[in-house]
Order: C-alpha cells, then sequence, then structure tokens
C-alpha cells in the first residue's frame, strides 16, 4: 500500500501539478445543507438537465476564487449583462416566484439568519494540500449585502466545512477567529484583498488574472470580443506603453534641453556654457 507523502508546510507544492480535488458547498443555491464533490485528477464531467445545479455547484468555486463585485454568476446562461443570481441570491436560497394576482413573491429555501459556507481542496502531484475557504453569515432576514458578514480562510491542510461549522456553531465568530489563530496551518482573514493575495502565492498563480480567465471561461459562448479576452487576461501585463510614454517624455526634455542650448549659443557665441 502506497503511503501519502508527509509534506511541511514551507515545501507546499514544491513540484507536479495543482489540480482541484474536492469542491464543498454549504447552504448554498439549491444545496440545502452540506454536499462535497470530488474531482478525479484526470477530469469530471459535470453534467445534468436544466435547474440541476451545475452553474451554482461552479459557481461556488468562483465565489471562493473572485470579490462578489467582479463575480458574474450563472455567466453562461446571463442575457446580455444581466446575470439571474447574485451573491445574496445563493445564500437565501431563491428558487423561484410566486404570483397571488397582485404581487410577485420570491421564493426562498432560507430566509431568516442563516449561513453559508464554502470550500475548495487543492492538491499536488507531490502530496501537498491547500484549502479554500468561505463563511457568509447573516443575522436578520435582509437581502442587503451591508448586512452580510464574512470570513475568508486558507489552510495549509484538509480543512473541512464540518469543522468550520462546528467551531462555528451558533453564530460565534469571535471563538471562531480564535480557534482559527491558534492553528498554525490555517490563516483567517475579513478582508478578501487579503484572502486573495495569500491564496495567489501558495496556489503560484503567475498570471493574477487567472481566475478572472476562469470565470470568463466559464461562459464561452458569451465572448463579445476575443481580442479584448485575450490582451486583458491571457497575456501577462505589460509595461510596454509606459516605458514608450517615458521615453518619449525624456526625448522631449532633451529636444528641449537642446533647444535652449542653441540659444545660449547664439546670444553668446565666443562665451562657455559652463
Amino acid at each position: 500500500m502506497l503511503e501519502t507523502p508527509v509534506v511541511s508546510p514551507n515545501e507546499l507544492f514544491s513540484s507536479g501539478q495543482i489540480r482541484l480535488a474536492e469542491l464543498s458547498v454549504f447552504n448554498w443555491g439549491s444545496f440545502h445543507g452540506l454536499h462535497t464533490a470530488k474531482i478525479d485528477p484526470d477530469g469530471t464531467l459535470i453534467t445534468g438537465d436544466n435547474g440541476a445545479g451545475k452553474s451554482t455547484l461552479i459557481d461556488g468555486l468562483m465565489a471562493l476564487l473572485l470579490p462578489s463585485s467582479k463575480t458574474s454568476f450563472n455567466i453562461a446562461a446571463a442575457q446580455g449583462d444581466r446575470a439571474d443570481r447574485t451573491l445574496m441570491s445563493y445564500i437565501r436560497g431563491n428558487y423561484g416566484k410566486a404570483h397571488d394576482g397582485t404581487e410577485t413573491a420570491i421564493l426562498l429555501k432560507r430566509s431568516g439568519a442563516t449561513a453559508t459556507a464554502l470550500r475548495a481542496l487543492y492538491r499536488a502531484d507531490d502530496g501537498s494540500e491547500i484549502t479554500l475557504a468561505a463563511l457568509f453569515w447573516i443575522t436578520q432576514a435582509s437581502n442587503s449585502l451591508s448586512d452580510l458578514k464574512r470570513l475568508f480562510v486558507v489552510g495549509k491542510r484538509d480543512f473541512r466545512l464540518e469543522e468550520l461549522l462546528h467551531l462555528f456553531g451558533e453564530g460565534n465568530a469571535r471563538l471562531l477567529k480564535q480557534h482559527l489563530k491558534e492553528d498554525p496551518l490555517v490563516e483567517a482573514f475579513d478582508s478578501f484583498s487579503e484572502y486573495q493575495e495569500t491564496y495567489v502565492r501558495l496556489l503560484r498563480m503567475e498570471n493574477r488574472n487567472a481566475p478572472a480567465l476562469l470565470s470568463r471561461a466559464l461562459g464561452l459562448k458569451k465572448i463579445d470580443d476575443l481580442t479584448s479576452l485575450i490582451r486583458d487576461l491571457v497575456l501577462e501585463p505589460s509595461q510596454v506603453k509606459e516605458h514608450a510614454r517615458q521615453a518619449v517624455s525624456e526625448f522631449d526634455d532633451l529636444v528641449s534641453r537642446s533647444s535652449i542650448h542653441r540659444r545660449w549659443r547664439c546670444k553668446h557665441p565666443h562665451g562657455s556654457a559652463g
């Protein structure tokens, strides 16, 4: 029987490919409760009827990789530039509308205080693992993002949602953060930008546009401008324009100095420019 190699935190992903191994969602869209999908290293096909939850599952991954302000959920089915799903609609579990003849009500799986959790486990060929996780909770019947509380986690080990939810308990965020702080292999963030900086470094994403490119790839049938897609997301950031602008500026400065020098020589034909 082959043993899984033990890798120190400082040697995470030192060699080989890094692959998504598991994706977990808790109270996310139509997935009520905890659900985990294992991803085969040779590839996994996600298929099903309309409404089966294919996009919902993948959008859970995108919510871990991109801030909500830059995430376009269910992009493959979006009409025009309008997406029918948002972070809050996934947390609330919107599943339809009801008409009573006078008004339309949105049907929700979770209408009051609730919590949602997401997790992505990455595994490399050398056996090292890293977990990205997010916890969202709201304490009232509100659909405003300003009332939504968030915590992002990066674990240098397999950090499961069962553990996260157990520590969170009935909503004790302070106790949860204290437990996470005591774990040397787990780091918690209130800020998405700090969390993203950490996972980008640990997953060795040399092109920081990789998450945005993945998001666009999920909606390949809705690419309006392929040239812009390649230029903005695929190519590495270039400083050519800035360097060219700087060169022109220095040339202009040289021309200006030369002109001043010529005028001075005309006024002082026998003098010295010192």
